[in-house]
């Protein structure tokens, strides 16, 4: 392959990424949820210098530094706002699928065109076409390292420098995304078993080490407010669970939802969705069927197998598996087995006939993502509260709705800081802040969506705009009675 082929199959790779995403970028549904406005926090906290953050804030897990740091660089040409925080993301996601298909192509330099070919399809497959650009901590991060890690992992003549780094990147991930690091594990071990160099090897070890010690000093040193889902390892449970397995695996294939919630999509992305999660079926019998096949028998595609399904295992074992976003790493090791599946299959036209035939829905599918909507309103809605809120001299708000706080805070620069009911907050600056403005008699007001006033009583002083209410002149009285736990 000529130099001039590979640069040309990169451009190729970031025009894809960038057409794709333009639907999203240009809907009028396109707005930061609530923690993607934690991240934009987070991303503005850095870019002014007033903080480095390296976990997502209010918890010691989701390293973020990486992602922060994108979306700081992106605020250099957008300003702080929420275009910057979302190019980040996708500046991220787009030097992913950059070394995603330069790993690919050091596994065998031969099959450029289905190295490509499978690149795209990874970047049409509706499972990350919301998630290619969502800034949620840790998420696009684990993207890069994994990608980093089999471009590594599969180049020739590695030194000692190169191994460190394979041992660093494989520790980052885990405080990035641990569901991405069982997958990386097999891999790993095929390469360290079957190449030369056991002194070279050594430096895993050290790259890890390099890595793991400052992560747990600044783990320890994380606030511990959120503590994440945790592991359930009963078998009882996973068994439950690995019968509601299917349709959990074709509802994060396709890609359509927020949280828990199952959202309608288009049919493209359920027949992409629905071949997604029948390939990985199709994989684990292939790879059993590989194993025992002493003729052509190859490790590295056993590997790969093993990868996905210790990946499937270990979501199996979360102690609540409803969240499809958890299923992130699955389409990647899907697409780097198949891909190592190619190899040794003999019809590699009828495969390279088929990727196509995929990518052509996979397509139009990132096309049918402009009317996707994670939050209740639009931007234009947020922005027009925050003006109006902003209007009537108040900077301090108490939110009946805690998804609210920090996307109030970032759509106005932090000129409006707010607080949620109960004590506590991911950020815990501003929950003192609140507090004290109200000690100090300064004006503040409640706020939440219209919907759901959640023990806010109806009164003269609300106002409503768009799905959300805004009750002025708060006093500590009416937050009492509205259930706010105002003790610091």
């Amino acid at each position: 392959m000529t130099r001039r082929q590979q640069y040309l199959s990169i451009s190729l790779i970031i025009l894809l990424c960038v057409v794709t995403r333009l639907p999203q970028l240009l809907s009028p549904y396109l707005v930061l949820d609530t923690d993607e406005a934690i991240v934009g926090l987070m991303s503005k906290h850095l870019y002014e210098g007033k903080n480095i953050p390296v976990f997502f804030y209010g918890q010691a897990f989701g390293f973020s530094l990486v992602e922060c740091s994108a979306s700081a660089f992106m605020f250099l040409f957008t300003g702080v706002n929420h275009y910057g925080v979302k190019l980040g993301m996708l500046l991220l996601w787009t030097l992913g699928m950059v070394f995603f298909y330069l790993g690919m192509l050091r596994v065998n330099e031969k099959n450029r065109v289905a190295a490509l070919l499978f690149t795209i399809a990874f970047i049409v497959n509706p499972a990350w076409a919301v998630w290619s650009m969502k800034a949620r901590g840790g998420y696009l991060t684990s993207v890069l390292f994994f990608s980093l890690f089999l471009f590594l992992l599969f180049g020739k003549n590695k030194t000692r420098l190169s191994w460190g780094a394979i041992g660093a990147l494989a520790a980052m991930t885990y405080f990035s995304q641990p569901l991405w690091l069982p997958g990386l594990l097999p891999l790993l071990a095929y390469k360290t078993i079957s190449e030369k160099g056991w002194r070279e090897k050594g430096f895993l070890f050290i790259g890890a080490i390099i890595v793991l010690v400052p992560m747990l000093v600044a783990k320890h040193n994380a606030s511990h407010f959120y503590a994440g889902t945790q592991a359930d390892f009963s078998v009882s449970a996973a068994y439950e669970k690995l019968l509601s397995f299917p349709q959990y695996l074709f509802n994060g294939m396709r890609g359509s939802y927020v949280l828990g919630y199952i959202l309608p999509a288009s049919q493209a992305c359920d027949i992409i969705g629905f071949i997604c999660s029948e390939c990985v079926w199709l994989l684990l019998l292939m790879g059993i069927y590989n194993l025992f096949d002493k003729e052509r028998r190859n490790w590295l595609f056993i590997s790969s197998v093993l990868s996905l399904l210790l990946s499937i295992v270990m979501v199996l074992f979360l102690e609540n598996n409803t969240r499809p976003r958890w299923l992130l790493a699955i389409p990647g090791y899907i697409i780097f087995a198949l891909y190592l599946f190619y190899q040794i299959v003999p019809l590699k036209k009828f495969f390279r006939a088929a990727l196509i035939a995929l990518i052509i829905p996979g397509l139009y599918a990132m096309w049918t993502f402009k009317d996707y909507q994670c939050n209740p309103t639009t931007n234009a809605q947020l922005v027009e509260v925050v003006n109006y809120i902003e209007k009537q001299g108040v900077h301090y708000v108490f939110s009946v709705c805690s998804a609210l706080n920090s996307q109030l805070e970032f759509y106005s620069g932090e000129q409006i800081i707010c607080r949620a009911k109960d004590p506590g907050d991911r950020y815990m600056p501003y929950y003192f802040a609140a507090n004290n403005a109200l000690a100090a008699g300064k004006p503040v007001a409640i706020i939440g969506y219209d919907s759901d006033h959640n023990g806010v009583p109806d009164n003269n002083n609300i106002i409503r705009i768009n799905q959300y209410f805004i009750c002025l002149n708060a006093d500590k009285k009416l937050l009492t009675n509205s259930g706010f736990l105002l003790e610091q």
